[in-house]
């Protein structure tokens, strides 16, 4: 949600097709529909860092964390390499997906009870003991 309302509201930015028509062929792989707007920041690269993030956070097995990591690069790298993406796009599209899940695993791993004491039920208690 945060990528596309920055795409189609705050940026509407050019992809290197649109960036470069006129003034030099953007290389592609044949098959690949170029998209023309809504380059910044990168959907891809985003879902798959949080993908990426929530594995290493949530799988016990910490030597699978670079695998991971690599995974998610190679993937935002492949939004360069079929001419859909500029390096700016992937990488702000990798921070929010990072920031996304890291939130995320840890909102979702306070206990509800906790979360609503601090929350609503810890304000309420307090206006009762004034």
């Amino acid at each position: 949600a945060v990528t596309q309302s920055l795409k189609r509201i705050v940026f509407h930015e050019p992809r290197p097709a649109k960036f470069f028509e006129g003034i030099q062929e953007v290389q592609t792989v044949n098959g690949t529909e170029l998209h023309m707007m809504n380059s910044f920041p990168s959907g891809h690269a985003t879902t798959v860092f949080a993908i990426a993030c929530l594995c290493s956070l949530i799988v016990t097995n910490k030597k699978w964390q670079p695998v991971f990591l690599v995974l998610a690069i190679f993937s935002a790298l492949s939004r360069l390499y079929l001419g859909q993406h500029f390096f700016a796009d992937i990488t702000l599209g990798g921070f929010i997906g990072t920031c996304s899940a890291t939130v995320c695993v840890y909102w979702l791993s306070k206990p509800q009870k906790i979360w609503m004491e601090d929350c609503l039920l810890s304000k309420l208690s307090n206006k009762k003991h004034e």
